[in-house]
């Protein structure tokens, strides 16, 4: 058994293999509190299938659900680190936004959880991030997003792409041509090569 609660709901499981041996695994777990609302829950295991530590919490935001979470290792040799991408819920907005943290030796890069994307536009939802780690060290984070405003409009695919401290590499992107009905649900894959 992965998760150490046994009450609430355990979904949407991802996982990856660690290049340095071992994989990790996260998921949403549900507050069994008031609010009910899902976290982001990780566990990371060693190449014989031991725990390495226990489960512990992604996300830091914790009002509103956290879903959808997706991992990716670091694609360099015997490296530890790897990223957690996910969909964060924003009551003031009524809107979900992509977040993400990257893990270096397991410890957080960072004690907050970085947002993609946040002002442009304000109004834009965005869910269902996927996210994959490229052979030259980098990470490419997709998802779906209606930026025409609030819900209202049609949703694209948007991509970007950040090296394994956070940086951005290249800045938002559309992934699919402009069309005049929703596009969803991404998945993405780094290529085993560079470029060839």
């Amino acid at each position: 058994l992965v998760n150490n609660t046994l009450t609430g709901y355990q979904i949407n499981p991802s996982i990856t293999h660690l290049n340095c041996g071992g994989y990790v695994i996260v998921w949403n777990s549900q507050d069994t509190g008031a609010s009910l609302n899902f976290d982001v829950i990780a566990q990371r295991y060693l190449t014989d299938g031991s725990r390495l530590g226990t489960n512990f919490q992604v996300n830091n935001i914790s009002s509103g659900n956290q879903s959808y979470p997706s991992i990716a290792n670091h694609q360099v040799e015997n490296s530890n680190h790897y990223i957690i991408t996910w969909s964060g819920y924003q009551a003031a907005t009524n809107l979900n936004k992509i977040y993400y943290q990257i893990f270096h030796n397991n410890e957080p890069i960072h004690n907050f959880d970085i947002q993609i994307d946040a002002t442009n536009p304000a109004t834009s939802n965005q869910l269902f991030p996927r996210v994959a780690g490229l052979y030259n060290g980098n990470y490419v984070i997709v998802w779906m997003a209606d930026d025409t405003g609030s819900g209202t409009g049609f949703y694209s695919v948007k991509g970007v792409i950040i090296d394994d401290n956070g940086n951005v590499v290249i800045s938002k992107f559309q992934v699919n041509a402009t069309h005049p009905y929703n596009v969803s649900y991404p998945y993405v894959a780094g290529l085993p090569t560079l470029d060839a």
